[in-house]
């Protein structure tokens, strides 16, 4: 079989990303199994389930890395997966450099890595590179990198990353460069080091094809979310980043949102204000009407936004007959559908995985 890393590079875009729907299918699937998108099964374990009792598995794929006896690795991998047993792998093999042969156990994780055709043994391979200190060596960087771009590898490179002395630089063009799974591990990570990083994480960090939510309260903490909004004046494409971003913290389903941000009444209260001037197409309408009353988690909507909100909806220029197209020609609905619309939304944005 061809190895997932020339099928990865081979796909790539003039942009340096992977095209949209780019798809590594691990083998036929059984009938009746659920199929993951490309980071979706452990995006969820990590989000959502308790550590796996899979600390026998992970001694022995250790103790036969540790003898270079690697036979039997891919059938321990096979039954477990790599997610829920690396780190105590990667802890003892640490704990036994001693007894390594480093230049064995590279080659080993470069063939996983670079010459592997499974999903699982692939990310084992990236992990175990990341052992080694890679930062004098930009075309091991930029393999991993490779494999990175997508989703199902990108919290594995990121995690390999971590010794080398470029580690944001890496994480920052990772971030920018996928849509799914990885770019929440990659956010996440990213330090807001500079402004233009900074920037980026308020303007373009929080959506994701996953679900908003996850990135929403790292976005307002990290790209200063804020400062944005005490300013006298924003332009009209940044108002529709915070739209997006304010939306997310709302949505307290599957992380911690708006009920945990330092300044949660100073932004909702700041951001319909900012709203009053900005609100002018079907979308920002609908961003309004996902400010709640109270949030579910305990926090309470100031009295003065809740004046705001009100004063928006209620007013002229936010009838159906007067808003503005947003990016496709508007069609004429009424309050009432409007509001069950924006209930069916978020009931699909409840769901963990994309549409």
């Amino acid at each position: 079989m061809k190895a997932i890393y020339e099928i990865i590079k081979e796909a790539l875009t003039s942009e340096g990303r992977l095209p949209d729907g780019f798809e590594l299918l691990n083998g036929e699937l059984a009938p009746n199994e659920i199929h993951w998108v490309a980071g979706a099964m452990d995006g969820v374990g990590i989000f959502h389930m308790g550590k796996q009792d899979v600390e026998k598995a992970a001694a022995r794929i250790a103790k036969l890395l540790v003898k270079n006896d690697t036979a039997k690795i891919p059938a321990i991998v096979k039954k477990h997966g790599v997610l829920h047993l690396i780190d105590q792998v990667l802890s003892e093999v640490r704990a036994n450099a001693e007894s390594v042969d480093a230049q064995s156990l590279i080659r080993y994780a470069m063939g996983l890595a670079f010459d592997g055709s499974d999903v699982e043994l692939v990310k084992l391979g990236i992990a175990i590179i990341g052992l080694f200190d890679w930062s004098d060596n930009p075309e091991v960087q930029e393999r991993l990198v490779t494999l990175g771009l997508y989703d199902e590898f990108t919290l594995y490179v990121l995690v390999a990353a971590q010794q080398w002395d470029n580690e944001n630089e890496i994480i920052f063009r990772l971030a920018k460069s996928v849509d799914g799974w990885g770019k929440i591990h990659a956010v996440e990570r990213l330090k807001p080091e500079t402004a233009e990083i900074r920037d980026w994480i308020l303007r373009h960090g929080c959506e994701n094809a996953v679900m908003d939510a996850y990135l929403g309260l790292e976005c307002a903490n990290k790209g200063g979310l804020i400062e944005a909004l005490r300013q006298d004046e924003i332009d009209d494409e940044l108002f529709g980043t915070i739209c997006v971003l304010m939306d997310a913290l709302f949505d307290e389903g599957p992380v911690p949102g708006i009920s945990e941000y330092e300044h949660a009444a100073e932004a909702v209260r700041l951001y319909l204000r900012h709203a009053l001037n900005h609100a002018a197409a079907l979308k920002h309408l609908w961003h309004i009407l996902n400010v709640p009353a109270d949030s579910e988690e305990g926090f309470r909507i100031p009295e003065e936004a809740k004046k705001t909100r009100s004063e928006i909806l209620a007013r002229e220029s936010c009838t159906p007959s007067s808003l503005k197209p947003s990016a496709s020609p508007m069609i004429r609905i009424s309050s009432t559908l409007l509001m069950r619309a924006a209930g069916l939304a978020w009931i699909f944005r409840s769901s963990c995985f994309p549409l």
